[in-house]
């Protein structure tokens, strides 16, 4: 005979209480795979964590394992057993999109051992990350990855993953190797000073000044800043080979800030394009970098980095 089963109140509690420890146990199980030997430092020989060290250390891969469709890749290593890692997340959403720490990347096989793969950088999709890859997980470029921009298209710079024979993945420590690809023109390019009417913004009379605040800095860097970029304005009011025009960055191991300066300049395009003789002309402008810090804004006006003393820019074809 089936009768109703009565649980009283307390007993309903602790028994909640069981499920859901039960329950946050599974949601949190989780396993660790050392693909790699692990790397330990000690204080007895290394006291001083400065840049030297920083500059030297070495790293161990360790998988954090979710689910058959999620981990998190970290690469470790333990100073007097204390682990310090850096890595990303990854995990299938389907069988033609990969979320890496949250941003989606789009693949699809190309043959056995390799995809091609994209994602967008930018909340507009205006810009976008492409290219060839060995492995998803953790991605690991052939041998580049090139960003390109949609608006015209224009490679605006290439990720090199390959170095001194060894390939980088994805999030790697060290820094990967940055080229500015430049395009050609067929006509001269004028200077903005030569021109009868120069370029400007769209419902302006001027350039923009680049207000952006850099907090990315790369291991064992001096004092490095940024005072103004040039670039070239197409006929069409498109921005093409953009560099620093004074300044010490370091625009090719440690590119990050360069890199979002490009962003933010492109964002404004398309802009008025020079005109000469009453004709659309190519031509080189120059804007000014706000880096909203007192101390960087003062160190990028160092007359050591005057344009007169430093190395010239070499002129594309035509120019």
């Amino acid at each position: 005979m089936i009768t109703n089963l009565i649980i009283p109140e307390q007993s309903r509690i602790n028994l909640l209480l069981i499920l859901t420890i039960i329950n946050c146990h599974v949601a949190n199980s989780q396993d660790t795979i050392k693909t790699e030997p692990s790397i330990h430092y000690s204080s007895a020989k290394h006291p001083v964590r400065g840049k030297q060290f920083v500059s030297g250390l070495k790293y161990a891969r360790e998988d954090i394992v979710f689910s058959e469709t999620k981990r998190r890749v970290e690469y470790c290593y333990y100073y007097d057993n204390e682990r310090n890692c850096h890595g990303s997340d990854y995990e299938f959403l389907n069988d033609s999109i990969l979320l890496i720490d949250n941003q989606k990347w789009i693949y699809y096989s190309i043959d056995s051992i390799s995809w091609e793969v994209k994602t967008t950088i930018n909340d507009n999709k205006t810009f976008r990350k492409t290219g060839k890859v060995l492995s998803l997980v953790p991605l690991t470029p052939i041998d580049k990855l090139y960003i390109i921009s949609s608006s015209n298209p224009d490679t605006m710079w290439i990720e090199n993953y390959l170095s001194k024979n060894h390939r980088k993945h994805l999030g790697s420590s060290g820094g990967v190797m940055v080229s500015y690809p430049k395009v050609q023109f067929n006509s001269k390019i004028y200077p903005d000073t030569e021109v009868d009417q120069p370029p400007v913004m769209p419902g302006s009379d001027s350039l923009p000044v680049l207000r952006m605040k850099r907090n990315d800095y790369c291991v064992s860097e001096p004092v490095r800043a940024i005072r103004n970029l040039t670039f070239v304005v197409d006929t069409s009011g498109y921005i093409f080979n953009i560099e620093m025009f004074e300044g010490n960055l370091d625009t090719t191991s440690c590119p990050y800030y360069f890199q979002d300066l490009m962003l933010l300049l492109k964002s404004f395009e398309p802009f008025t394009p020079g005109v000469k003789n009453g004709e659309k002309v190519p031509t080189r402008c120059y804007v000014e970098v706000d880096m909203m810090d007192e101390f960087y804004n003062a160190f990028a006006r160092h007359p050591a980095l005057d344009r007169k003393k430093t190395k010239q820019i070499r002129p594309t074809k035509h120019e």
